[in-house]
């Protein structure tokens, strides 16, 4: 079976939507070697070559708004496709859309039975820019090709009901696939207190525990109640309790002045770090932070995932991270309850019911190489 990937997705970010693309790509580039890829800026760690990992120019991030060369990186995509197309005699076709996707639109049109939409969340259905005219002509484009489309997958029951909703689609093609882990780089290991010493500058050897988070967009998804929990427990209990924030250092400024607190020498904010130095910073955590306002609920959080692969005990939000019960891995904790998260850490250190050996049954559920066998087969159906 031959499977061309197409996406606007930056490989080489190493946070959110660029991480689900990079292990997608490299789990189906593994299971299926006649897969050919294009992307906005591949990441070169995956050594596909260039005969299967082709490069459009105009890369985002995530949702970002298209920049001034959006048309011409559109149909350079559109032309490079058909090419790939014909040339390799591809069987299915798997996209992931971005705003005014009429390359996708395209595709849908034109092979109708051969194309999958993946991972299909809120931000590219509700998205807007704010003009009428836009932004009716970006949702006539997502409606169409969804509803033309073969096949779609999106992260959560409360996304797939979203889709049905705005758009009519029919639910049968709607297909509920949760983000997954790359389970070769996040998995339980010693503590890497050394590693965080030697090149961060960061001491955790004097603490009793370390809560984390891990992310950008630190001040609204967690590590504004990560802070008040460190200050709260390290002013109330006998131990010394560390913080650790990994992303956009622009978080620092805005927590530390909603908290109105000088400087704490007990929280470090790292900013970004390379991807491939998350394992060691998140083996060092005791508890992690993974807090979604409600609007958001529903996604489908990678933190969280990491967290649970590599043995970290996490609190959460409702909506897509209620499985963290079911294995024991964490504690779901209402947004209207978030003023209790101090005394409810608090208690989990006490009982020590946060040292957590992740079982083979959460390990296949959130390995990322199983949710692309899930697409495989969807395809094959």
């Amino acid at each position: 079976m031959k499977i061309l990937y197409l996406s606007s997705i930056d490989l080489s970010l190493g946070v959110g939507p660029s991480v689900n693309e990079y292990t997608f790509v490299k789990h189906l580039s593994y299971l299926n070697k006649n897969s050919y890829f294009v992307f906005a800026k591949p990441n070169n760690d995956l050594n596909l070559g260039d005969d299967r990992l082709h490069k459009v120019y105009n890369s985002v991030s995530g949702y970002q708004k298209a920049t001034f060369f959006f048309v011409i990186h559109e149909l350079y995509k559109l032309f490079l496709g058909l090419f790939l197309i014909f040339y390799h005699r591809i069987d299915y076709l798997i996209i992931r859309l971005q705003p005014f996707s009429f390359s996708s639109l395209l595709f849908v049109l034109l092979f109708p039975n051969k194309v999958h939409v993946k991972t299909v969340g809120r931000g590219i259905v509700l998205f807007k820019i704010g003009f009428s005219l836009f932004d009716w002509v970006h949702s006539r484009i997502l409606k169409t090709t969804l509803r033309r489309c073969r096949s779609i997958d999106c992260v959560s029951e409360v996304n797939k009901e979203l889709i049905f909703k705005k758009f009519g689609v029919n639910p049968k093609k709607i297909h509920v696939i949760d983000n997954g882990v790359d389970l070769s780089l996040f998995r339980r290991r010693k503590k890497e207190f050394s590693f965080l010493k030697d090149i961060y500058k960061i001491d955790l050897e004097g603490y009793d525990y370390v809560l984390g988070y891990s992310g950008n967009l630190a001040f609204e998804r967690g590590g504004l109640e990560l802070v008040k929990t460190v200050k709260y427990l390290n002013d109330i209990c006998d131990m010394r309790i560390a913080g650790i924030i990994l992303g956009d250092i622009s978080s620092r400024e805005m927590i530390m002045n909603s908290l109105e607190y000088e400087e704490l020498d007990n929280v470090f904010f790292t900013g970004k770090v390379p991807f491939q130095h998350v394992p060691y910073f998140l083996s060092c955590f005791d508890i992690g932070f993974s807090i979604l306002p409600i609007k958001n609920q529903g996604a489908s959080c990678q933190k969280v995932r990491q967290y649970s692969a590599m043995g970290v005990y996490c609190i959460s939000t409702p909506g897509q991270e209620e499985y963290l019960e079911d294995y024991s891995a964490g504690t779901i904790v209402k947004n209207s309850e978030l003023d209790t998260l101090p005394t409810v850490v608090k208690d989990i250190l006490n009982k020590k019911t946060f040292d957590l050996v992740p079982s083979k049954e959460l390990l296949d559920r959130i390995d990322s190489e199983s949710a692309v066998i899930q697409r495989i087969n969807i395809l094959l159906s």
